[in-house]
């Protein structure tokens, strides 16, 4: 799945920024990936329960959902210069 990422992302930005945003993109991904073991070990210590913290943690996909029906779709059109 995530390899598509580099088919489709990079047509969301203009071309004199499409470099920047994708790697942006990308870039603030791999923070995020960072930080979610730390705050699943944070919640660990603080409920005592795995089941739990991966469950609140996993809460995020539910906020990021709304953010594929306000994406464009850029299938057969022309991107702009």
């Amino acid at each position: 799945m995530f390899a598509l990422f580099t088919l489709w992302l990079p047509e969301l930005f203009p071309t004199a920024q499409r470099s920047f945003g994708a790697g942006f993109a990308f870039s603030l991904g791999r923070i995020l990936g960072a930080v979610g073991p730390t705050l699943v070990g944070g919640i660990v210590v603080i409920t005592g329960s795995y089941p739990w913290a991966i469950s609140a943690v996993s809460v995020i996909y539910l906020l990021g959902l709304p953010a594929i029906f306000m994406a464009p779709e850029t299938a057969g059109k022309t991107l702009p210069a």
